[in-house]
């Protein structure tokens, strides 16, 4: 009998938790939890900062599982496309970016000097129809988010502020990464890895 690993690669939702500069404070009280959309461990639906207008609850729940893949981005600060991710990704696989930026969650500099990605490896992700992108940063760019409008405006999610992907290094698995079905335009999200 096969024995099967569960990884949790989510950020825990508690009072007073980091969030973006300038959004709502987390408030967990008896009955009552208040956050915005993007706090924590969440996924961006297209509708966010593109033209897509396809909300959370709009994208099929196949899209929140899959085949994962990761990229191993460490002590880069820009992430670009580089030939052998021609091989390492699979068409609809669903993209981890490890960078180990997590480890600055909670700091003042989380927010604003994580790595980015460009506009060729984002073009490559398109081109192989990934379901999904996930970073254990809080975002895949900085303002004016050029790189959120073109993955977003294809239709692929972008799952955010992800932690312990270290912990998949070497080892084959899927992803599970459910949203609420919920009318908006991000989600926060229970996402783990499956090792079989």
């Amino acid at each position: 009998m096969n024995t099967i690993a569960i990884i949790d690669l989510s950020q825990r939702i508690y009072s007073g938790m980091p969030v973006y500069p300038g959004d709502t404070a987390v408030e967990i009280t008896s009955h009552r939890l208040i956050t915005n959309h993007h706090a924590g461990t969440h996924i961006d639906a297209p509708i966010h900062l593109s033209d897509n207008r396809k909300r959370i609850c709009d994208l099929p729940i196949e899209t929140f599982h899959g085949v994962g893949c990761l990229i191993d981005g460490r002590g880069k600060k820009t992430i670009d496309y580089e030939d052998a991710f021609e091989d390492l990704v699979p068409s609809g696989a669903i993209v981890l970016i490890r960078t180990d930026w997590d480890a600055a969650y909670g700091t003042q500099d989380y927010f604003s000097f994580h790595p980015v990605i460009t506009e060729g490896f984002s073009k490559f992700l398109i081109d192989r129809e990934v379901k999904m992108l996930c970073l254990d940063t809080p975002s895949p760019d900085q303002a004016p988010y050029r790189i959120h409008r073109l993955l977003l405006g294809k239709g692929i999610p972008i799952a955010e502020n992800l932690k312990d992907l270290r912990r998949l290094e070497g080892l084959t698995f899927k992803i599970v990464a459910f949203p609420l079905n919920i009318e908006a335009e991000a989600s926060l999200a229970r996402i783990v890895a499956i090792i079989e």
